[in-house]
């Protein structure tokens, strides 16, 4: 019977984890304006991830999230598209977090990386493309990180896939750790 199950979802293109992340969890239906919104009314700055339901199930029920990098920092973005394109899965699944903490603009002309020399866990650094400036200033975002520590300013609050959206009845603490 279980194995029925596993293939019916496999061929309706389903992930046996998105069931269960659905189904974990109080959703609610929603938008990208509402998260908006809920953000605003809760004076909390939107950021986004984007990985695959696998992952996506994993931060979920572990409350964690983790890195790529050279210092273990989570990448976010300002929005899902920007972060869907910096995605190593080919399946896209976007989480939406609420950030109550500081943000700090990554100064590249005083740094010789895109990591700050004092890596605060409770920072959210804004790290901007090498070479976009304005007036000797770097601009644009190329990703936003976190480092390894307290959680908390992080929430998990939104998903987005499929053309569908939803957000948590209960947003809750993500802690970002050292894989």
């Amino acid at each position: 019977m279980l194995m029925k199950a596993l293939k019916s979802l496999a061929t309706n293109g389903d992930h046996p984890s998105k069931r269960h992340v659905m189904q974990k969890f109080d959703w609610v239906h929603s938008s990208r304006y509402e998260f908006n919104m809920f953000c605003d009314e809760n004076d909390v700055k939107p950021i986004f991830h984007t990985t695959s339901w696998p992952c996506v199930s994993s931060i979920l029920q572990s409350a964690t999230i983790y890195g790529f990098d050279l210092v273990d920092g989570a990448s976010f973005h300002h929005t899902p598209e920007l972060a869907a394109r910096q995605a190593h899965s080919p399946e896209k699944v976007t989480l939406g977090f609420t950030w109550a903490g500081e943000i700090e603009k990554v100064d590249l002309q005083r740094y010789p990386s895109s990591h700050p020399s004092l890596m605060l866990a409770d920072v959210l650094y804004d790290v901007p493309f090498f070479g976009a400036t304005e007036h000797g200033h770097f601009t644009d975002t190329m990703l936003l990180r976190l480092y390894p520590g307290p959680d908390r300013f992080l929430k998990v609050a939104y998903l987005e896939f499929e053309g569908q959206s939803r957000m948590l009845e209960n947003p809750f603490s993500v802690k970002v750790i050292k894989k």
